[in-house]
Parts: structure tokens; C-alpha cells; sequence
């Protein structure tokens, strides 16, 4: 996670990431949200602000694993800092 300066702040791109799982009340499973963001995403479930559950979808009658991601509290917490 790109930290700024040491009050612990969170950078561009994990604010932006954590701002569009904000507004997703049920998380995001969407595989073009998750390969555009594989990186940040790793780094915010490493620090505990985002959390990932294996999900199903349905696409054109098929069955595809995947996961969704969603914000968890302390996300929230710093998207306010």
C-alpha cells in the first residue's frame, strides 16, 4: 500500500480503489475491476482494509469461479482520514 508521509496515509490509487468498493454495497466480483487493480488490491488485504470471499458467477449459462471484494470498516475508516 503506498503510504504518504508517516501519518499513515494512503495513496492515489488505494484511495481510488477503496472508493469505488465504497459505493459497492455487495462488494465487487466484476474479473475487470479485479485484473485492473490485482496489485492495490493485494497490498489493501494485506493491510486489512479490503477483504476478498470466493464467489460464482453466471456467465452465458456457464459457472465461473471468482472472487468478490469487498470494503471492510477500517477501509471506510481511512477513506474519511
Amino acid at each position: 500500500m503506498a503510504s504518504n508521509g508517516e501519518n499513515g496515509s494512503i495513496g492515489r490509487s488505494d484511495r481510488r480503489v477503496l472508493g469505488l468498493l465504497a459505493i459497492a454495497p455487495q462488494g465487487r466480483a466484476d474479473l475487470k475491476f479485479i485484473a485492473m487493480f490485482t496489485l492495490e488490491l493485494l497490498e489493501l488485504v494485506k493491510a486489512r482494509l479490503v477483504d476478498v470471499h470466493a464467489d460464482t458467477l453466471r456467465i452465458d449459462g456457464r459457472r465461473i469461479k471468482t472472487a468478490r471484494v469487498f470494503i471492510t470498516a477500517a477501509g471506510r475508516k481511512k477513506l474519511e482520514d
